[in-house]
């Protein structure tokens, strides 16, 4: 990646068929723009997300609070899954910003009837509502996808 652009390299699993890849990008400066992106990775190797493959039949939510580095006078957020890890082949995940405060947001990760979640992984983006006040341009990305 640079200041004029970046390379997206898509691998693919053997005996996997892929049919569309959407990609969508921001790139800005943090301390600059009032933007600030977030990741969060979870997996069975921690006992509280261990909720999210057991009590079958049930929503089995958990909470994640993440702190950004600014206080923010009116914040606001949306998130991405980035990657799962499911048991099933009718899964159901949901990824939620449940509040948001000045300097901190909490994110609800909630699986429900038969679906085992063994990883999940998301970016957030926290933004300053006060400071998108301008259009946003879509631009043409230009790929190459080795399969």
């Amino acid at each position: 990646m640079t200041t004029e652009g970046f390379d997206l390299k898509v691998i693919v699993s053997p005996n996997t068929a892929l049919y569309f890849i959407q990609v969508e990008w921001i790139a800005t400066i943090s301390s600059k723009s009032g933007i600030y992106i977030l990741t969060l990775q979870d997996d069975s190797n921690n006992a509280n997300f261990k909720k999210l493959s057991t009590n079958f039949y049930t929503e089995r939510p958990i909470t994640y609070t993440l702190n950004y580095p600014r206080a923010m006078t009116n914040p606001g957020a949306t998130i991405g899954i980035t990657g799962f890890r499911m048991n099933s082949n009718n899964a159901r995940i949901s990824l939620n910003v449940s509040s948001i405060e000045a300097n901190k947001l909490k994110v609800t990760a909630m699986t429900w009837y038969d679906t085992a979640l063994y990883y999940f992984g998301a970016t957030i983006l926290v933004y300053e509502k006060d400071c998108i006040q301008w259009a946003v341009e879509t631009l043409c990305l230009d790929m190459v996808i080795e399969l």
